[in-house]
């Protein structure tokens, strides 16, 4: 539960940002296929779920909400997707993907991952960190990171 045999890709992002209470955000495979993705993540390695501390979990409503709400602030997402696979890479990370109202219907719902292997424009690696680091600050200013 602490620590994985395997290299673990989210253990060692160094592009993560800690925000507290054991969670880090950070940018999906380092750059996302749309501006507003972000994954919200334990710190400590846990496979699953059930794995976190009551600490661990007690955090994630707040940051998904709060996360959630920076996101269609910044981004003017018609709604905020909230997946966790962990079968990739098996640390439980929570997508937060801000659903675009310019978004094609054939990447609507779970087809969103197809974005992630596809040659598309993506946004600014720079637009990318700046909006992560916006949101760490807008998680301190709410009163829970």
């Amino acid at each position: 539960m602490t620590a994985s045999p395997e290299v673990c890709a989210i253990c060692v992002d160094d592009a993560a940002l800690a925000v507290g209470h054991g969670w880090s955000i950070s940018i999906p495979s380092g750059r996302a296929p749309i501006l507003g993705w972000v994954t919200l993540h334990p710190v400590a390695h846990r496979s699953s779920p059930e794995q976190l501390s009551s600490a661990e979990a007690e955090a994630l409503g707040s940051y998904l909400r709060a996360t959630a709400t920076y996101l269609v602030a910044r981004t003017g997402a018609e709604r905020i997707y909230v997946a966790n696979w962990a079968e990739a890479c098996r640390h439980v990370h929570f997508h937060l993907i801000s659903r675009l109202p310019e978004l094609a219907d054939q990447f609507q719902g779970a087809r969103i991952f197809d974005l992630m292997g596809g040659a598309q424009d993506r946004p600014a690696i720079a637009a990318q960190f700046e909006l992560l680091t916006a949101l760490r600050q807008h998680l301190t200013k709410e009163g829970i990171a």
